[in-house]
């Protein structure tokens, strides 16, 4: 990404992904961009007061049925890569104190489970949601990297990122990009 202007203001672009030491970010742009691990995601916005941080997190959960408007709109855009968005939990199940009683709650909630995979999550959903202020919305977005792939390519990705292929495929958009 390069750096954005918000009526005065430029944004320092930050990519964020959680990883197993906490967060990963990607500081600046492809051509001058740094590393860096953060143990906590407040971390980042303090090191960063002028950045744009775009997290691979759910931002907003809901307690319905109707499950969140973005995810949807993902799922339809990404259509063969859509089962890389996976639903987000309920606002109710990320107080959970273990998996069976995010299901339970989830299912009351919203009608349907949480997967193992969104429960392993829910830490770092808890994390960024509990940072959440009407301030911090405009420059803490939620981003999504198939859907990233996919606006730079101009199509969603042919394999999945854990394949041989997927991850060629993933490097040559890249390169592309610059």
């Amino acid at each position: 990404a390069a750096m954005r202007t918000a009526g005065n203001r430029q944004w320092v672009p930050v990519g964020v992904d959680g990883c197993r030491h906490g967060w990963l970010a990607v500081v600046g742009n492809l051509s001058s961009c740094q590393l860096e691990v953060h143990r906590r995601f407040e971390s980042i916005l303090c090191c960063h007061p002028d950045a744009l941080v775009v997290v691979d997190i759910p931002i907003g959960l809901l307690d319905s049925a109707e499950g969140r408007r973005v995810d949807k709109l993902m799922r339809h855009q990404l259509r063969k890569r859509r089962a890389s968005v996976f639903p987000a939990p309920s606002r109710a199940a990320i107080d959970a104190t273990d998996y069976e009683e995010a299901k339970k709650r989830n299912l009351e909630a919203t009608g349907k489970s949480v997967s193992k995979q969104t429960w392993c999550l829910i830490p770092k959903i808890q994390e960024v949601d509990r940072l959440m202020t009407p301030c911090l919305q405009g420059r803490v977005r939620e981003s999504h990297p198939e859907l990233a792939f996919a606006s730079l390519s101009g199509e969603p990705m042919d394999h999945p990122k854990r394949k041989n292929a997927g991850i060629a495929e993933r490097e040559c958009v890249l390169r592309n990009a610059g």
